[in-house]
């Protein structure tokens, strides 16, 4: 997303990254395929994709940017993938408790696929 992002937006995304949650990486991603999907769909290589990324607009990019970010929150805002919270074991030190089952970004990622799987 540097090559993409305008700095202050960057920044806003690179915050969150760096206080532990490298999934808002994934959520803006999928944001961006959401928000730009019927445009996607019409591209046939991977550079016409990286050219779009790269011509998109401030407004764009902001509204892309904050739809990522709203649903990462809604989420709960996920560490990483997978893990749900952070619990103490017998000897009191912290640990991620594992929930792989019910990992909130897969459960969203799989509904938004199969939405837009049934609307072609």
């Amino acid at each position: 997303f540097s090559s993409v992002l305008q700095p202050h937006l960057l920044a806003r995304l690179l915050d969150k990254v760096v206080a532990g949650s490298y999934t808002v990486l994934l959520y803006t991603l999928a944001a961006f395929f959401f928000t730009f999907r019927t445009e996607i769909m019409k591209m046939r290589t991977l550079s016409e994709i990286e050219d779009f990324l790269t011509s998109l607009t401030e407004t764009d990019q902001e509204t892309v940017l904050s739809h990522g970010i709203d649903v990462w929150e809604q989420d709960g805002c996920p560490l990483v993938p997978g893990f749900n919270g952070v619990v103490a074991d017998s000897t009191q030190h912290l640990q991620l408790q594992d929930d792989s089952s019910h990992s909130l970004i897969n459960q969203r990622l799989s509904r938004e696929i199969h939405v837009s799987m049934s609307d072609a």
